[in-house]
């Protein structure tokens, strides 16, 4: 087992490039890079994904380590898609039938019932996965359950994340239900296909187990006359780019407990004013229930300094994507060093804190969106600060 580097010249002008060499389990293979610092990131990731590999009784994908060790062009994506995807001639009936791959269906679902979901441009890179795999070839009435474990262990051995994994499974299952689904009397694009007895493969496969709840909070400070972390990531994110943007999302994230994708989606057309208070009219949400949520003081502070912008711009009340917040996000926390604070952490901090204020379970349900109270008290996550002073 080793893994080995040489440093060569190449190029005009000649420009030094890093080759990594891992050679274990009975496996060789070799990629370079630019600089060392990728080089030994990719090494260290190919020896465990060729040593989960061989635990795992799975080939290990040379190619998708390589294609992992470099940046591609945007047509060498377009190609490897076109070369992978199983794509078919035109057909004189267009209708899904058995007999298509399970790369044709999905790509069917991806143009007619993808699009009406929220978290769309998710599903699309997660369906673009699933054609980018040899089970794809396959037809969709013979991927068995051993078929999607296979893929499943080859995930695993790829270091994929639990959840990145259940989520692609899950998609798979989500087809195969929508599939069987029979269609109404007036059938639309995205209606069910009929394909009645069709057996769904993922119902018997052992998936990798999710990762535990998170109870992350803001920090204290470590010291009295230290900024908590609550004061450093305000000051990163008024310092960063669209920075007051930036930190008016971080106060009503957390005045409001509200989820990123619903602060991204507010316009001024939705905040009203109702028995004295401010609220935000959200006319759907994750679940697809309309719900209100009461601003308190310093929320509708925040909103008041930037309805003004969002009706001159005519734009949102916080006019970013959620590519650009997170990596903004990113960026300041590694300013305010803070590790390991996830936006959606914001949405912990915010209902805890209401829950400290003694908002009532139903009063907390109304504000969270959440229509059970167990999913709600993943979100309620007590200091143990707090807990001791009600102690006594």
């Amino acid at each position: 087992m080793s893994i080995t580097y040489q440093t060569r010249l190449r190029g005009k002008p000649p420009t030094p490039r890093i080759t990594c060499t891992v050679r274990t389990c009975g496996v060789s293979i070799s990629q370079t890079f630019p600089k060392k610092e990728a080089a030994v990131s990719w090494g260290a990731k190919t020896k465990d994904s060729i040593i989960r590999s061989q635990q795992l009784g799975v080939p290990f994908d040379a190619d998708a380590a390589r294609l992992r060790g470099r940046k591609r062009t945007i047509a060498e994506i377009t190609e490897d898609i076109r070369e992978r995807q199983y794509l078919h001639k035109p057909d004189t009936d267009p209708r899904p039938r058995r007999e298509w791959s399970l790369g044709r269906a999905l790509r069917h679902y991806k143009a007619t019932v993808t699009p009406r979901k929220k978290s769309h441009d998710r599903e699309e890179i997660r369906i673009d996965a699933w054609m980018r795999r040899e089970i794809a070839a396959l037809r969709l009435d013979q991927v068995t359950a051993v078929d999607v474990q296979r893929h499943v262990n080859a995930r695993i051995a790829e270091g994929l994340a639990a959840m990145t994994i259940r989520n692609e499974v899950f998609l798979l299952s989500a087809l195969y239900r929508h599939a069987a689904k029979p269609p109404p009397p007036d059938p639309k694009p995205h209606s069910g296909w009929g394909l009645d007895g069709l057996d769904n493969p993922v119902g018997t496969v052992e998936l990798p187990r999710p990762p535990a709840h998170r109870d992350r909070r803001l920090q204290n400070a470590d010291a009295p006359g230290e900024p908590s972390e609550e004061d450093r990531m305000r000051d990163a994110l008024r310092a960063g780019p669209d920075g007051k943007i930036m930190e008016m999302l971080f106060v009503l994230a957390v005045e409001t407990g509200m989820r990123l994708s619903e602060l991204l989606a507010v316009r001024p057309e939705n905040i009203r004013r109702e028995d004295g208070a401010w609220v935000f009219a959200l006319g759907t949400s994750k679940n697809d229930d309309p719900r209100k949520v009461v601003l308190s003081t310093v929320g509708e502070a925040a909103v008041s300094m930037l309805v003004p912008i969002a009706k001159a711009s005519g734009r949102a009340l916080l006019p970013l994507g959620t590519t650009a917040v997170e990596y903004r996000w990113a960026k300041a926390r590694r300013a305010a060093g803070v590790k390991g604070l996830k936006i959606h952490d914001l949405r912990h901090e915010g209902l805890s804190r209401m829950a400290n204020k003694n908002l009532t379970l139903g009063e907390l349900k109304a504000q969270s969106g959440h229509r059970t109270a167990q999913v709600l008290m993943r979100y309620l996550n007590a200091r143990v600060v707090e807990v001791r002073r009600k102690l006594g």
